[in-house]
């Protein structure tokens, strides 16, 4: 009877440690991250990490598509020149014609955008951090980073201006976000 608790027991504590030794999603994105700024910034010894944000889903939508893009700029254009004609009474008709064409897009626009199939892309985690530059000089940055779903790439998603001197541009070429 004493051995039905020392099983529990052991399978409790075989519970536990199988729990302690898997790494979290958050923990492999914070891994990876550490390992990328360690091999790509100029002076790798000065990197100080300030923050990390929480690891967050990437999905892809409509307004990131080329035929969304085209659609936009098809209806700044028809509201420009609808405002161009707007202005003379003799081309009200024109003007008109112009607004029906873009509430035309615009209703296939949300169309569209209402039926796309949204992917899951990975995920995004970003990080505030100091580093010295290709200078020798402090630097206080951030860079968002595009982290594949089965974490095995890491790319560059956004970043400000800094990251060209703490990283260099052939850095920023080859590791940054193609979709």
């Amino acid at each position: 009877m004493k051995s039905k608790p020392l099983i529990h027991l052991s399978l409790y504590v075989f519970f536990l440690a199988g729990i302690a030794s898997c790494t979290s999603n958050e923990e492999k994105a914070d891994i990876m991250v550490d390992n990328f700024m360690k091999q790509h910034l100029h002076d790798p010894s000065s990197y100080k990490l300030i923050e990390y944000s929480h690891l967050d889903s990437l999905h892809s939508s409509f307004e990131a598509t080329d035929e969304a893009a085209y659609m936009i700029d098809k209806m700044k254009q028809i509201t420009d020149s609808a405002a161009f004609y707007a202005d003379k009474v003799s081309t009200v008709y024109k003007a008109q014609k112009l607004i029906d064409d873009g509430q035309r897009i615009l209703k296939s626009y949300k169309k569209k955008q209402a039926a796309f199939n949204s992917q899951f892309l990975g995920f995004t985690k970003t990080i505030k951090f100091r580093a010295k530059n290709d200078k020798g000089v402090w630097t206080r940055s951030y860079v968002t980073f595009r982290i594949s779903p089965d974490y095995k790439r890491i790319t560059i998603e956004d970043g400000d201006i800094t990251i060209i001197d703490l990283f260099g541009s052939d850095v920023i070429k080859n590791n940054m976000a193609k979709d």
